[in-house]
């Protein structure tokens, strides 16, 4: 396992522009009511309007959308290419399935299709509890065969990456898992996983969280692994890939917060992908919270950006 000591703890501080930011963060997500006592489609266009709880977000003016056609209907996917492509980065957005939309990562795309010569394939695929599992992972395969079959060709790409933030890293798995067992063999050559939720039953680390919402509690957690499952165990390796036969995977870097409480979600899947005999790089980012890579002024965004780049570029 593999680590980028001037992101790691260390002495236990964070930076102070971090340390600054999780006190203000707090101290506005306070009035905040708990998720699971919102109208989901006011919450939806708070969110939409640049009000959640990490506020604007901004628009990439030269992406476009193209339409795939899955197994349940139209697909609509957001594409920023980079000028001189090397490959096509396929993104599913967070959101814990039931929130969030693909140009609501259009900032942290554009970085990778500028620094990393990659273009980027965003989905947005069916939120829940309207469409619970499997309508997610579904649409999400079906873009990635549609990518492998058909658009790298079109689209210039020679090496596919993939990845997700939160519920998105989630899908990313899944996808993968779905991938390999239908081609016999990766077609993807890494993956970028940030803060996954991989075990919906929840985690060590999830399960003692608590209260605090920052931005994710451990009721928040409960209430999103509920409103995907549609009532099906949530410790099933279909739901849960933490607990999927991991062999077979591409290299991946695993980038989580010290202040998420997801934490172990990350790690725990990391060791798991490495005893599968996967590669692993784990970024343990000192007081990041959940959903810190949203925030663009914050130095350890830009020092994540750049290790993942970096991780990207030679994988």
């Amino acid at each position: 396992m593999n680590t980028r000591p001037a992101l790691i703890m260390g002495d236990g501080a964070a930076p102070a522009d971090v340390v600054e930011f999780n006190r203000r963060f707090a101290q506005r997500l306070s009035s905040f009511r708990g998720i699971h006592t919102t109208h989901l489609d006011d919450e939806r266009a708070r969110r939409e309007a640049g009000e959640g709880v990490f506020g604007e977000y901004r628009i990439v003016q030269t992406a476009r959308e193209q339409v795939i056609n899955g197994r349940s209907g139209d697909i609509s996917v957001r594409i920023i290419e980079a000028k001189e492509p090397r490959g096509v980065y396929l993104h599913f957005h967070g959101g814990g399935w039931v929130f969030g939309a693909a140009h609501h990562y259009d900032e942290q795309n554009l970085f990778l299709a500028e620094n990393c010569n990659l273009t980027t394939m965003s989905v947005n695929y069916r939120l829940a509890p309207e469409n619970p599992f499997p309508a997610a992972p579904d649409d999400c395969e079906d873009v990635a065969c549609w990518l492998i079959e058909e658009g790298a060709q079109s689209l210039n790409a020679e090496r596919l990456y993939i990845g997700g933030d939160s519920a998105g890293a989630h899908l990313a798995v899944m996808t993968l898992l779905k991938a390999r067992d239908r081609y016999r063999r990766m077609p993807f050559s890494a993956a970028n996983l940030l803060y996954g939720f991989y075990d919906l039953a929840l985690s060590p680390s999830a399960r003692a969280w608590g209260e605090l919402n920052l931005p994710l509690s451990t009721e928040s957690l409960e209430w999103y692994a509920q409103q995907f499952a549609g009532g099906r165990p949530l410790s099933d390796k279909a739901l849960s890939p933490i607990h999927a036969d991991l062999t077979g995977m591409p290299p991946a870097i695993f980038t989580v917060g010290t202040l998420d409480p997801l934490l172990d979600d990350t790690f725990l899947m990391a060791g798991r992908w490495i005893s599968a005999g996967g590669r692993a790089s784990i970024l343990p980012v000192a007081g990041g919270v959940h959903g810190f890579m949203q925030v663009n002024d914050l130095s350890i965004t830009s020092q994540t950006q750049r290790a993942v780049c970096e991780f990207l570029n030679h994988s």
